[in-house]
């Protein structure tokens, strides 16, 4: 609908860190807790221990529905074309990189080779160098620890992998 009656919430919010705890103080008392928490440990050293304690305890919650659902402050929209984008997946990111592109159609993050290929997207931070002969439409994710190969079109079924790496209490790949 382009009627310019109605707007799209694109997640943006901006707002002083100030509004913002108070806020999480008002509305998420146990985040604002940890949040304190946090603070401190910096200070003293303790970072790293403390943010997994506080992590583990905290409920997942977004911040549209644990804070601008709830909240009594004065709420404004702005319309803007400021060329957001929700990288929510691979396939987006490749997108977003169009600049970068080979003449193929190609977007390698390390050191990749493209021989009779078009349209793929190599992240590679392991180290390793991948060739990629006679393919197309392909993500190929190198990590240390785990290989990702799929379609291009089926990014958005990563999540599929996700809950197959839970369910086999295999979170260490996530």
């Amino acid at each position: 609908m382009h009627s310019g009656e109605h707007y799209w919430n694109a997640g943006i919010f901006v707002a002083t860190a100030e509004t913002i705890l108070n806020e999480i103080r008002q509305h998420l008392p146990d985040l604002y807790e940890g949040l304190m928490l946090l603070e401190k440990s910096l200070r003293d050293g303790s970072f790293e221990e403390t943010l997994k304690r506080v992590y583990e305890g905290l409920k997942p919650v977004s911040f549209d529905y644990g804070i601008m659902e709830k909240t009594k402050a004065p709420l404004f929209v702005v319309p803007c074309d400021c060329g957001w984008s929700d990288v929510g997946s691979w396939e987006s990111l490749y997108q977003l990189r169009s600049s970068r592109y080979d003449n193929d159609g190609n977007l390698s993050d390390g050191d990749a080779l493209f021989i009779d290929s078009r349209n793929n997207f190599v992240s590679e931070g392991a180290g390793k160098f991948i060739a990629c002969l006679g393919v197309q439409n392909l993500i190929v994710v190198d990590a240390e620890d785990a290989l990702l190969v799929a379609n291009m079109g089926r990014s958005q079924e990563i999540r599929r992998i996700v809950e197959y790496l839970n369910a086999k209490n295999k979170k260490e790949l996530l």
